[in-house]
């Protein structure tokens, strides 16, 4: 510990255990070295801690003071579910005749950190019995999935669309959820998962195929509620995207099929539903959205049509569009009359959030 051997330390006065195993620590010191940046807000604290925990830092320093107890005290492992264990050291020190705060996070990955790391090196000698399981399954997804020639949005496109088709998401309510089902064993090996099991399923996959990916922790608004999410920040090409492979799971009863809203965002479109602790990386881009590359794109009625026309004509089992300035839940379907004369077996849904429309043939 950096901070172990300064002077005239006092035992620790407090123990705090949480589910995760997030133990605190309260010591007193008369000086801090750490050059721990400070933070004025939760959401300040959260942000900072983002930015660690992407990077896989082991050793995470804050300083605290300028927020009540009560909103630093959180639970780590419950706002970021890859951290297995959380120690806290809560280090109080007196400069310039002020006391002062700050945190010191003794972070343990879970598995997807383990397993990322021997896809890098190739060492898997140290490796639990269910991480040797999850490599062996991305390499065999990379060789089955990911082929020469490809382009890297084929590969993301690839990938997603393997996840999407392989996993279920799981439904349980977040506290009666397996501890499988937050972990890439579960996505990858059960076929089961929920955000965090996909969201670290996908970077390890789009990492071992040679594509960066990050996670992004934050919120989003399920059924009204902001509840805790993640997701994943992508590069390809030269710009950055966002996608949300769990919610584009939105197809449980159409195996094989993957929707497509959350594929390659930009900042401002996932803004409608999804918030992160920390945006240290712009995706304004839009060339590799899944719509704008597509050419689903609908700017009137008659794109609409257009688009209808086209999934039909190929034989689409779902068709797709975006909204552009144009409300997709208000088209009509004189193009599915035309072209599909038992259109009452034809349903379709809309998310209005992201203004995408998919009909289901």
């Amino acid at each position: 510990m950096g901070v172990a051997g300064k002077k005239n330390a006092v035992l620790a006065v407090s123990f705090i255990l949480f589910w995760c195993v997030s133990v605190y620590y309260a010591v007193m010191i008369t000086s801090d070295d750490t050059g721990a940046p400070a933070v004025d807000s939760k959401d300040k604290l959260l942000a900072v801690l983002a930015d660690n925990i992407a990077e896989l830092n082991t050793k995470i320093y804050v300083n605290t003071q300028g927020i009540p107890a009560e909103s630093a005290d959180i639970d780590i492992c419950d706002y970021f579910q890859n951290v297995l264990r959380a120690r806290v050291n809560w280090w109080n020190y007196t400069a310039d005749g002020r006391q002062y705060t700050y945190r010191e996070y003794d972070i343990t990955y879970s598995m997807y950190a383990n397993v990322g790391n021997a896809l890098r090196t190739g060492v898997t000698a140290s490796l639990a019995p269910d991480e040797k399981q999850v490599y062996d399954k991305i390499k065999e997804i990379i060789a089955g999935y990911v082929k020469p020639g490809m382009s890297d949005y084929e590969k993301e496109l690839s990938l997603h669309d393997y996840l999407v088709c392989h996993t279920a998401f799981d439904s349980s309510p977040a506290n009666e959820a397996a501890w499988d089902s937050h972990t890439p064993y579960g996505a990858l090996i059960k076929g089961a998962a929920v955000c965090n099991g996909y969201s670290d399923s996908f970077k390890l996959l789009m990492n071992a195929a040679g594509l960066e990916c990050d996670i992004v922790y934050g919120e989003a608004v399920i059924d009204g509620v902001s509840q805790k999410h993640a997701w994943n920040r992508v590069k390809i090409g030269d710009g950055y995207y966002l996608a949300d492979v769990a919610w584009d799971d939105a197809f449980p009863n159409l195996p094989g099929v993957a929707a497509y809203d959350y594929f390659n965002v930009t900042d401002e479109m996932i803004s409608a539903d999804h918030t992160p602790y920390a945006r240290d990386k712009a995706c304004t881009a839009d060339e590799y959205n899944y719509f704008v590359y597509n050419n689903l794109l609908a700017h009137n009625q008659t794109d609409a049509d257009n688009i209808i026309k086209r999934g039909l004509a190929r034989g689409a089992r779902v068709i797709y569009m975006r909204g552009a300035g144009f409300d997709v839940s208000r088209i009509n379907f004189q193009a599915l009359a035309d072209y599909h004369q038992a259109n009452n077996g034809i349903s379709y849904s809309v998310n209005p959030r992201m203004n995408v429309m998919r009909i289901i043939l």
